[in-house]
């Protein structure tokens, strides 16, 4: 009559599931599911990675009416036709490096009705995700699923959605997200044109994510709602126009480009600069950059690898203006110090922010 509220089942690294261990953890499995466990963890973890050698939980485990939170690792997910799928008062469910094909997961998704907090981590067999009727689904991840050929998302309360793929669905829907307030996407072939037109439909999004999507070129935001905005390593980016009131917070990682906005005056500015080839016009580049930050933005962050990106030639220095003397607080994050010429860098913040 034992009532657990967490049960975590976690296996050393073995070649592959045998019969001994697929009974123990069988046993394990069914003896927490008698004493009604809410919060349940199960990760199996095989040295060789493969369909064969994981663990196939029991067909028990995902009709347990108890079950509020399921986290699930290099496991099998396995439903005969006939098979159904019953948690009624599951919350949470993570899904990583879990075997299963597109009828597991649809009757998954259909016998969780509470989901509030969903989230896929390198699964394999699923070609068809599709995310309906989940009125209480809040938060939702999907992170490289090999071969995922179709993503639909219709949740009207999803307030968080993260999307991450070295491949991607070739067919993407995103309908119904008018209360989105945060969204990442990571490595996706996202169109100027695809993400200018998602935008339009979140009227609440309050955080916006863009990390390694390299065809996007110019990035154009217009939102009163949006408070954080993030561009990262997003390499064919040349042209970023914003119109965000309210923005809170702006950070870039990349290379030099052209930046432009409507009266806006934000409170932080995180800069990182990556390019390859720093010439002459390179540098007037940055500090036309830096000029145009220097406008509207009260803090900024200067970063990069080593800061020679910031160490401005001296010619350039005594033909033009310091681009950052509005500025009231200037900070400098370097990765590599050792490769740093201290003194030197320290002389070009003192150009570019004087005192």
């Amino acid at each position: 009559m034992i009532s657990l509220i967490n049960f975590k089942l976690v296996m050393p690294y073995n070649l592959s599931i045998d019969p001994e261990t697929a009974s123990f953890m069988d046993r394990c499995i069914g003896y927490a599911l008698e004493c009604n466990v809410k919060h349940l963890k199960i990760r199996f973890c095989p040295t060789i990675l493969g369909e064969r050698h994981v663990y196939c939980v029991p067909q028990a485990l995902l009709n347990a009416i108890s079950v509020q939170e399921l986290d699930l690792s290099y496991c099998k997910l396995h439903l005969p036709s006939i098979g159904n799928v019953t948690l009624p008062f599951l919350k949470r469910l993570s899904l990583a490096y879990v075997f299963a094909d597109d009828n597991a997961i649809s009757k998954l998704i259909a016998g969780s009705p509470l989901i509030e907090d969903m989230s896929f981590i390198s699964c394999f067999g699923i070609k068809t995700l599709q995310i309906f009727n989940l009125i209480n689904l809040v938060k939702f991840s999907v992170s490289i699923i090999a071969r995922l050929e179709r993503l639909e998302i219709e949740a009207p309360n999803l307030h968080s959605l993260t999307l991450r793929g070295s491949t991607w669905a070739s067919v993407l829907k995103v309908a119904c997200l008018k209360n989105l307030k945060s969204l990442a996407i990571y490595r996706a072939p996202i169109s100027d044109k695809w993400l200018h037109e998602q935008l339009n439909k979140f009227p609440h999004l309050e955080s916006l994510s863009l990390h390694e999507c390299d065809i996007l070129e110019n990035i154009k935001i217009s939102s009163s709602s949006l408070h954080k905005l993030y561009i990262k390593s997003c390499e064919k980016v040349a042209r970023v126009q914003i119109h965000t009131p309210n923005l809170h917070i702006f950070s870039y990682r990349g290379d030099i480009i052209s930046f432009s906005s409507n009266d806006l005056i934000v409170p932080e500015i995180h800069l990182y600069i990556e390019s390859n080839n720093m010439e002459i016009s390179c540098y007037i580049r940055l500090i036309e950059l830096l000029n145009k930050f220097n406008q509207y933005f009260n803090m900024v962050t200067l970063a990069s690898q080593t800061g020679e990106s910031y160490i401005i030639p001296s010619q350039l220095r005594q033909l033009l203006p310091p681009p950052l003397h509005k500025v009231k607080e200037l900070k400098l994050s370097i990765n590599s110090a050792r490769e740093c010429p201290i003194a030197e860098l320290v002389d070009a913040m003192l150009w570019i922010s004087p005192i």
